[in-house]
C-alpha cells in the first residue's frame, strides 16, 4: 500500500503554494477530487489564480465524476438515478409492500401510510447505502437468529433496503448514496485500475468520510500516490479523516483569529444590525472594524438560513450594499413553487372563499396586465366554483376553467411522466414566464426571479423527457398510477430537489450565501447569522426507523474490524455539527463576526449557540478564536438617536428624549405572623410564582369567570363522587366502584352540580363529565384488583394533615386517598386533566413529606388523571404494577426524590412567607403565568420585547 501524505490546513489559501507547485510537477497527471460539484471553481481559482488563465486547466473532479471516467473507459452500463426517480421507487416498493401487510393482517403504525413516510424511509435506505450496510448484517446485529416482528420499525426498515437493492440491481440502477461503492468496485477492472494508476491524486476538502468513502480512499491509496488535504477544526477529539485512515497530523496550521459577537434582540433587527454595522465598517466606523479595515465588500462572505434570504436582500438594498447570491436554489424555491399545493387546496377545500383567494393573488396566473384581472366585491365571500364564477370578473374566469380542468385531470391520475406533462402544459398555458415577467416589470432587481421560472419550465421539459426515455428507464416504478393529492404532491417532490443554475459572482460584492457554501469557500471576513443554540447544534432527532441505541448496538458488533461498518450515534452527530461549525469559521481568513437573535419568534428568549463558547477555551495557544468584541442592538437601538452615524437613504433620526424610568419590579408584601399557616395547596402556585400566590391567597383576589361551565364545581363533583365511592369500596370490598357511580350518578349530580341539568348549554360538559366518570372509576376497579387480598390494611380520603411546622411556618392539607400497607403508604390525588400534566407539581410530594416526618414509610406517590383516564406517579418495587394504568411511565425518579425536592421548596416557601415579601418571577414559562389574571399588577408584559402568548385551554383548573 502506497501511504497517503497527509497535510492539514485552517483555510484553504494557505495551501495555494503547494496546490500550484503539485500542478506544475505532474500537469496532466494531476487528479484532484473535491467534496461537491460546487468546489471544482473554487479550487480551480485557488490553482490558476484570479487572473485570466489560458494554459491547459487542472483536471478538478468529483467521485461521481470519477466514476463516469471509469464508467466510459470499462463500458458499464449501471446508471445513477435522480433524487426524485428515487422517490418513485420507494413509493412504488412502500405501495406493495403495505399492500402486503394488510393481506396478512399485520397491523403497522400509523407513521407508515403518511405522505412524509418516503421521505423518512429515503433518508434511513441512503445513510444505509453510504456507510456500506448490508441487508444481512444489519438484520443479524439488531435481531440475532430469531425472526423479528414484521410490523417493528427496524425490520420495516430492513424489508424495504432489501427490495430497494434488489429493485436497482434487478433493473441496472444505482443511488446517488451507492456512487463511492461503486466507484471503489470499478477499480477491479484492468482498465480502470491503469487509468488510476497512471494518476497523481489530491484529495481537498474532506472532512470526514463515509464507509463507503473511506474504503474507496484506501484502495485509491493501494494504487496510486495520494496527496490528502484535511481540514483542521481545533477538535483534537473529532474522528475526521485522519484519523479513519490511522494517520497522525503533521505540520497542522496555526491560527489567531478574532471573532465580534453581534446581539440584537429580535432576528429582523440581527439581520438590520448585520447590514448597518457592515455599511459602517466601510467607513472605518462600527464594531465590525475591531476585526481590521475593510476595503472592499467584495472580501465579506454572509452566510444566513435559505428562509431569512428576502429580510437580508431588503436590509442590504437599503443600505447600498452591492451583493451577489451564491445558492443552489430548486424549482421548489420559484414563484411556481408552491402553485401544485396551493391549486391543490383549492380543490380540496371544495373553492372556500380563503384559499381561493390565496390563488387569485398570485401574480403568475391572475393579473391585470394579463388579462386575467381577479377582480371581485371582497365583501361578498364567495363559497364555490359556481359563486366564484359568478363573483369574478369574465377575464379570470377561463384561468379558473383551466385550473378545475387539471385538478380533473389530477383525480383521474397518471404516470409520472404524466402528471408532469400536464403540469408542464398548465404552465405553458398560462404564461407563467409572462407573468414572471409582468411581475418583474420596472424592477431590475427581479430579474432573476423571471429567470428562475423559466429554468423551472426547462426542468421540467428535460425531467418529462427522461421519464419517456426507454434508455433512462427505471423499472415499473416509472409506471406508477398518481392520483390527486399525490400527484400534486409529487410535483412539488419533485421542484424540491430539481435544481436551478448558481448566479455568476460579480466583483466588488458581498457575497451572500443562503444555506451552506461550498467546502473551499474562502473569505477575507466571514459574517455568520442565526448562530443560536436553535441551529448550532439545533434539534438532532434519531430515526424513527433506527433508533440510536439500535445504532450503538449494530456499531458493537465488530469493534476491532476495520472493514465493519458503522452508522453515526446522536453524539456523533452532534460532534459531526460541531465540526462543520468550525469549518464554516474558518471561511474567514482573517475575522469572523456570529451573529445572534435574543429571542425567537414567540419572542422566547434564545441562549447562545453551545459551541460558542468552547472557541475561546483554548487548549492549544497556537490554534484557537480570540474574542475581539460585542456589538449589541437592544430594541431601543433600533432608530439612531442622532449622536452616532447614521444613513439617511436608510434610517429616521429618533428624537433624543429624556430616559424612561427604569422598569420597577413590584413586591408584594403581607404583614409579619407569629406563626403563619400554608395551606400544602397552594406550594405549586407559590413555586410557579410568589406575587401570584400573594394575589390569590393573600389578597384573596379571584380570576372572574365567564365561561358557562365551572371546572371548580366539577372538581367538587368529582372529589365527592370519589371520597364517597372509595368509603363504600373499604366498606364493602366485593363492591364494584364502577357500578357504585352509574347507579348514584344522579344523586351526586343534583347535590353538587344542578345546574348540569339546569341549563341544556351545559349538555355536552355532562355528557364528557359522566363518561371520565364511569371510565375513571372502571379504571379503579381493575387496579383495585390487583392489590392482593389483605395487602392494603385501610384506606383513607380526605384525609387531614395537620401540624407540619417548617422555619416557623405551619403547613396543612388534606390528601385526597391514602392507601396503608405494612411496608408502608401510597399517596393519590383525583385530578379533573390529563395525570402527566401534574407529574411535576409538589403538592402531592409535600403530604408525603409529612407523612415521612409522621413515621410513615412512604412507597409512592401520584395522581389520578379524569380527562384520559390515566395514572402518572412515582411508585416503588411492586407498587408500580399495582397502581399503573392508561399508559403509565416509570420514572426516572424515586418518590424520595420528589419528596426532597418537595421539603426544599416548602423551605424557601416558608422563608417568603415569613418574611412576608412575594416577588414575581418574570423568566417563567408556565402556562399558568401566560394565562394569569393580575398581569397587570406584576408589570412582566411592559418588560422589553415581551409579546402575550394567546391562553391555551388549561389542564386542570379546578381540579385540586
Amino acid at each position: 500500500m502506497m501511504a497517503a501524505t497527509i497535510e492539514s490546513y485552517y483555510n484553504i489559501t494557505e495551501k495555494v503554494d503547494r496546490l500550484r507547485a503539485f500542478y506544475n510537477k505532474y500537469g496532466g497527471e494531476a487528479l484532484f477530487i473535491v467534496p461537491s460539484g460546487l468546489d471544482r471553481d473554487a479550487l480551480l481559482d485557488i490553482i490558476c489564480g484570479g487572473d485570466p488563465y489560458f494554459g491547459d486547466r487542472p483536471t478538478v473532479w468529483t467521485v461521481g465524476d470519477l466514476y463516469k471516467e471509469l464508467q466510459r473507459i470499462t463500458g458499464s452500463s449501471v446508471r445513477v438515478i435522480d433524487p426524485p426517480d428515487h422517490n418513485l421507487i420507494l413509493r412504488w416498493l412502500l405501495e406493495e409492500f403495505l399492500s402486503e401487510m394488510e393481506k396478512d393482517g399485520v397491523a403497522l403504525a400509523p407513521g407508515l401510510y403518511h405522505k412524509g413516510f418516503v421521505t423518512v424511509l429515503g433518508d434511513n435506505i441512503k445513510e444505509l447505502l453510504a456507510e456500506e450496510v448490508s441487508c444481512e448484517g444489519l438484520s443479524q446485529a439488531l435481531f440475532d437468529e430469531d425472526e423479528p416482528d414484521p410490523a417493528l420499525p427496524e425490520a420495516v426498515l430492513i424489508t424495504l433496503y432489501e427490495r430497494y437493492t434488489d429493485y436497482l440491481a434487478e433493473y441496472g440502477l444505482a443511488d446517488a448514496a451507492q456512487i463511492a461503492t461503486l466507484t471503489r468496485l470499478k477499480l477491479n477492472a484492468p482498465e480502470a485500475l491503469e487509468f488510476v494508476a497512471g494518476k497523481k491524486l489530491v484529495l481537498a476538502g474532506f472532512l470526514s468520510f463515509t464507509g463507503a468513502q473511506l474504503k474507496l480512499v484506501r484502495a485509491l491509496c493501494d494504487i496510486a500516490e495520494v496527496l490528502m488535504l484535511q481540514p483542521e477544526t481545533g477538535l483534537d477529539g473529532f474522528h475526521d479523516g485522519i484519523s479513519q485512515l490511522g494517520s497522525e497530523y503533521y505540520g497542522r496550521p496555526e491560527w489567531n483569529v478574532p471573532i465580534v459577537k453581534l446581539e440584537a434582540s429580535n432576528a429582523y433587527l440581527e439581520l438590520e444590525a448585520l447590514a448597518r454595522e457592515t455599511a459602517l465598517w466601510i467607513e472605518g466606523a462600527g464594531g465590525f472594524a475591531e476585526l481590521g479595515g475593510l476595503d472592499d465588500y467584495g472580501e465579506v462572505g454572509l452566510l444566513i438560513s435559505p428562509d431569512r434570504l428576502p429580510v437580508m436582500e431588503y436590509a442590504l438594498s437599503r443600505y447600498k450594499i452591492p451583493y451577489n447570491i451564491q445558492v443552489r436554489g430548486t424549482v421548489g424555491e420559484t414563484l411556481a413553487g408552491d402553485l401544485p399545493s396551493m391549486i391543490w387546496r383549492v380543490w380540496n377545500s371544495d373553492w372556500d372563499n380563503y384559499n381561493t383567494a390565496i390563488l387569485l393573488a398570485n401574480p403568475l396566473l391572475f393579473s391585470e396586465e394579463g388579462g386575467f384581472a381577479a377582480e371581485y366585491d371582497e365583501s361578498s365571500f364567495p363559497e364555490g366554483y359556481d359563486e366564484w364564477r359568478r363573483t369574478l370578473s369574465p377575464s379570470a374566469r377561463k384561468r379558473l376553467a383551466e385550473i378545475r380542468a387539471l385538478c380533473l385531470a389530477f383525480e383521474k391520475g397518471g404516470r409520472p411522466a404524466d402528471i408532469l406533462s400536464l403540469w408542464h402544459d398548465f404552465l405553458e398555458g398560462a404564461d407563467a414566464v409572462g407573468g414572471a415577467v409582468r411581475v418583474a416589470s420596472g424592477e431590475p432587481s427581479l430579474d432573476e426571479r423571471v429567470k428562475d421560472v423559466s429554468h423551472a419550465i426547462y426542468e421540467l421539459k428535460k425531467k418529462i423527457k427522461n421519464l419517456n426515455d426507454e434508455a433512462k428507464y427505471i423499472g415499473p416504478a416509472a409506471g406508477v398510477v398518481l392520483r390527486g393529492g399525490d400527484a400534486a404532491a409529487f410535483i412539488s417532490d419533485w421542484g424540491r430537489t430539481a435544481t436551478l443554475p448558481i448566479q455568476l459572482p460579480q466583483s466588488h460584492s458581498l457575497t451572500l450565501y443562503a444555506g451552506m457554501p461550498p467546502i473551499l469557500t474562502e473569505h477575507r471576513y466571514w459574517l455568520m447569522a442565526g448562530v443560536d443554540y436553535n441551529s448550532w447544534p439545533g434539534m438532532l432527532r434519531e430515526s424513527l426507523l433506527l433508533r440510536n441505541d439500535n445504532k450503538v448496538r449494530f456499531n458493537a458488533g465488530s469493534p476491532d474490524d476495520e472493514e465493519h461498518p458503522h452508522l453515526p450515534e446522536i453524539r456523533e452527530e452532534r460532534e459531526q455539527k460541531e465540526a462543520i461549525f468550525r469549518r464554516l469559521l474558518a471561511t474567514g481568513r482573517e475575522g469572523v463576526v456570529i451573529a445572534r437573535s435574543l429571542t425567537d419568534a414567540s419572542k422566547d428568549p434564545v441562549a447562545e449557540s453551545q459551541f460558542v463558547a468552547p472557541l475561546f477555551k483554548r487548549h492549544d495557544p497556537k490554534r484557537g478564536w480570540r474574542e475581539a468584541g460585542k456589538v449589541c442592538y437592544p430594541l431601543d437601538a433600533a432608530l439612531p438617536d442622532g449622536d452616532g452615524p447614521w444613513f439617511p437613504q436608510a434610517e429616521i433620526i429618533c428624537t433624543p428624549v429624556s430616559p424612561a424610568p427604569t422598569h420597577k419590579v413590584p413586591e408584594g408584601r403581607a404583614c409579619e405572623e407569629k406563626k403563619p399557616v400554608v395551606r400544602i395547596s397552594d406550594i405549586d402556585t407559590w413555586n410557579v410564582c410568589p406575587y401570584l400566590y400573594w394575589c390569590q391567597s393573600r389578597l384573596r383576589f379571584e380570576r372572574p369567570r365567564t365561561e358557562l361551565y365551572d371546572p371548580r364545581v366539577a372538581g367538587i363533583l368529582s372529589h365527592r363522587i370519589w371520597e364517597e365511592a372509595i368509603q363504600a369500596k373499604a366498606a364493602e370490598p366485593k363492591l364494584s366502584l364502577q357500578i357504585y357511580v352509574m347507579e348514584n350518578w344522579r344523586r351526586f349530580k343534583d347535590e353538587c352540580y344542578p345546574a348540569l341539568d339546569a341549563d341544556q348549554r351545559l349538555a355536552r360538559h355532562e355528557k364528557n363529565l359522566m363518561r371520565q366518570l364511569f371510565a375513571m372509576a372502571a379504571m379503579q376497579d381493575e387496579i383495585e384488583a390487583r392489590i392482593p387480598a389483605g395487602a392494603r390494611l385501610k384506606i383513607e380520603t380526605e384525609c387531614a394533615l395537620e401540624g407540619f411546622e417548617l422555619n416557623g411556618v405551619l403547613f396543612r392539607g388534606q390528601a385526597d386517598r391514602i392507601d396503608h400497607y405494612a411496608d408502608g403508604a401510597v399517596v393519590m390525588d383525583y385530578k379533573l386533566g390529563r395525570s402527566a400534566a401534574h407529574d411535576k407539581e409538589l403538592q402531592v410530594p409535600a403530604y408525603c413529606a409529612i407523612l415521612k416526618e409522621a413515621g410513615i414509610a412512604v412507597q409512592g406517590l401520584g395522581w389520578f388523571g379524569q380527562r384520559d383516564c390515566s395514572v402518572s406517579g412515582y411508585f416503588n418495587g411492586g407498587y408500580f404494577d399495582i397502581y399503573a394504568a392508561g399508559g403509565t411511565k416509570r420514572s426516572r425518579q424515586s418518590a424520595a426524590e420528589r419528596m426532597e425536592e418537595a421539603l426544599s421548596v416548602m423551605e424557601q416557601m416558608a422563608e417568603s412567607v415569613k418574611n412576608g415579601i412575594y416577588r414575581p418571577k418574570y423568566d417563567v414559562k408556565a402556562q399558568r403565568c401566560k394565562s394569569c389574571a393580575f398581569y397587570v399588577l406584576c408589570r412582566k408584559r411592559e418588560t422589553q420585547g415581551y409579546i402575550a402568548a394567546e391562553p391555551e385551554e388549561s389542564e386542570g383548573n379546578g381540579d385540586e
